[in-house]
């Protein structure tokens, strides 16, 4: 009799991202995260002030670049605007010596008519492959006006990957990165980890999210690092700087209560102290003898001791 092998147990290739969602927590190493080796993980440890992945969830953008603006108008000179665009020509610097200071010209042909890129010192090669005559190319950067045209110069994207207008048309959150760590790189970082949380249950009561106008937790993370306006950024971070002082408190509270539980009491005739004091070379401040004091009443204490011993540099805490 043949004997029809078990199929294998595991999860089918659909569920591979839920799987893997919950094995991912707040607390996970940064360094088992898709995407991040041990360079990238390194940079961001030292960005983010830890390894794990609420380090770099909450490491907040300090400031924010509207790209949402797609009016190619009077109104929008001067700002940031993002817009899809047929090439039309490319204007290379004539050769030689000559064309020291001649920027390198793409004429475009948007909806409301020509609008030019201006490129100063940049490789011919690649604004020529990367950019067709006769292909669409989505652009974001700073309309300006020179001599009643259009223009950019500079512009901060300029790719033929149409597909990206909506990763490109948002309000793009700026980070303080290390060199050769660009901010789009964090930002791209922080949505791939955002997205592999899971949905967990909300800690703060209905009432309270309601009354300030807060989301969930998750979502205030996510929407800080993608905000839809600069308005929903502040509702964002308040809630955050909410569950931090929040679980400020409750940590002090729980170290409160365990200083109720009854604790050793260390009691001795001071012989060694005196022995010591003796010995030093110096009389002790009042401060020092007062502190002393209190230390050695928690020690003889059953209750659980916690003490901060808080001095200027010099003055002899140890």
């Amino acid at each position: 009799m043949i004997k029809t092998p078990k199929p294998a147990v595991g999860p089918c290739p659909d569920d591979k991202a839920t799987t893997q969602k919950a094995r991912i927590g707040i607390f996970s190493s940064i360094y088992d995260m898709p995407d991040v080796d041990n360079k990238k993980g390194e940079v961001l440890e030292k960005l983010c002030g830890g390894h794990r992945l609420i380090d770099v969830l909450l490491y907040a953008p300090h400031g924010y670049v509207d790209r949402t603006n797609t009016s190619l108008t009077e109104d929008s000179i001067g700002r940031i605007v993002t817009f899809v665009a047929l090439v039309k020509q490319h204007i290379p610097p004539p050769p030689g010596k000559k064309s020291h200071g001649t920027p390198y010209r793409i004429l475009l042909e948007s909806e409301v008519g020509p609008v030019s890129l201006i490129f100063f010192n940049h490789s011919r090669g690649y604004l020529s492959n990367s950019l067709k005559v006769g292909c669409q190319c989505v652009v974001s950067g700073k309309l300006e006006e020179y001599r009643g045209a259009l223009q950019l110069v500079h512009p901060d994207y300029a790719t033929p990957k149409l597909d990206q207008m909506q990763e490109i048309c948002i309000l793009e959150p700026l980070y303080s990165v290390a060199k050769g760590f660009h901010s789009r790189i964090m930002h791209k970082l922080i949505q791939t980890f955002v997205q592999l949380l899971p949905d967990w249950q909300e800690w703060l009561r209905p009432d309270v999210l309601s009354q300030n106008s807060w989301h969930s937790w998750k979502k205030s993370v996510e929407g800080m690092h993608n905000p839809d306006s600069v308005h929903d950024v502040h509702l964002y971070k308040s809630r955050l700087a909410y569950d931090e002082l929040l679980s400020y408190h409750a940590a002090m509270h729980f170290a409160k209560q365990s200083r109720a539980t009854k604790g050793v009491a260390v009691k001795s005739c001071g012989a060694y102290r005196k022995l010591v004091e003796e010995n030093l070379g110096f009389e002790l401040t009042a401060g020092q003898k007062s502190a002393i004091e209190a230390i050695t009443r928690d020690q003889e204490s059953e209750k659980q001791m916690t003490v901060l011993l808080q001095g200027d540099v010099g003055s002899g805490k140890q």
